[in-house]
């Protein structure tokens, strides 16, 4: 028999808000339980044992968690989104290239749920602004990170909650339209693709 060429190494950990991965090929997470406050942690996943144990780089707001973390291009810094009681929704950057990790708001936008990067000053988010509202249309944005406004909508959609999104290298955008029911029935998501020139 011939190997296919992966391997894979369980990593036990809670990356419940999201993760990414580093230029070094560690992981950044966002650790959340219903007990504690929600933490970013980098954990070793390129096997230099560095870090040794998970490493808590930023702790949330008490009463908000995670939607998502995702690594610029270049390494220098994070976009992650935060929801909940405890603060206003909104995206938060890390910068990853101070051992303090300082963070700072880029917007506040509500029912942030998904983002992708366009490049290095560029991101496109799905969010419902109107949040549990299901009247309000879920929408993709485009955000200028160095003048940041929720005005460039991209796309919109009634009767679904915010759905996933990611870019591919030529910059198409594809995005999944799912439905406010529980349990989904089937058949009710879709997966679909806006082409770069659209976007454009």
């Amino acid at each position: 028999t011939t190997s296919p060429g992966f391997a894979m190494n369980e990593i036990q950990q809670n990356g419940g808000g999201g993760f990414d991965y580093l230029a070094n090929g560690d992981i950044i997470k966002i650790n959340y339980d219903f007990m504690n406050p929600a933490t970013i942690q980098i954990i070793d996943a390129n096997g230099d044992n560095d870090p040794a144990a998970p490493e808590t780089i930023y702790t949330l707001p008490a009463s908000t968690y995670g939607s998502f973390i995702k690594v610029a291009p270049n390494g220098e810094f994070a976009i992650f989104g935060i929801t909940g009681s405890g603060a206003p929704a909104r995206l938060d950057k890390i910068d990853l290239t101070q051992g303090s990790y300082p963070v700072t708001t880029v917007i506040e936008l509500e029912g942030n749920f998904g983002l992708d990067f366009v490049d290095n000053g560029h991101v496109m988010v799905s969010a419902n602004a109107g949040g549990w509202d299901q009247s309000q249309p879920n929408e993709v944005f485009h955000i200028d990170l160095s003048a940041p406004s929720a005005d460039a909508v991209v796309a919109s959609f009634t009767g679904t909650p915010s759905g996933p999104i990611a870019l591919n290298d030529a910059g198409d955008l594809y995005y999944v339209k799912s439905t406010w029911e529980y349990p989904a029935p089937a058949n009710s998501h879709t997966l679909l693709k806006f082409n770069v020139t659209q976007i454009q």
